[in-house]
């Protein structure tokens, strides 16, 4: 799924076994009335009253395991940060100072993506930089 938007979007991310960029991870909750993925570094903790600020939404909760799936289409601990449709997506700021990210996309890969490249594939979706 992940390589076929790759090449359909003609994106110059890639599919590695190893981390090229700083390390990313895309974490997701939800309400009643949306769903959020937030993309952050990997080496950041983002407590839920947080996410409920920059959301504007008092009511999201961390998504389990199953809700993730099925607000994505990916398991948890693999969400990419792009091929993901309906939520709206919040990228940290600082990420955008990087190149290029690399975000675990299964046990043995990492999508390598610059961080434009991020925003400009969720051109469907509700994408904004936040501090976070």
């Amino acid at each position: 799924m992940l390589e076929d938007f790759i090449e359909t979007n003609q994106l110059q991310s890639y599919l590695s076994e190893s981390a090229d960029g700083v390390k990313i991870k895309c974490m997701v909750a939800e309400s009643e009335k949306t769903s959020v993925l937030l993309i952050i570094l990997q080496s950041e903790a983002v407590p839920l009253e947080r996410l409920r600020e920059i959301a504007q939404d008092e009511k999201l909760e961390w998504a389990t395991g199953k809700e993730a799936e099925q607000i994505t289409g990916y398991a948890e601990n693999f969400v990419p940060p792009v091929s993901v449709y309906g939520p709206q997506i919040f990228i940290d700021s600082k990420i955008m100072a990087h190149e290029l990210v690399s975000c675990r996309v299964s046990e043995e890969m990492f999508l390598n993506i610059s961080p434009r490249e991020i925003v400009e594939a969720n051109n469907e979706n509700d994408v904004s930089e936040a501090d976070i």
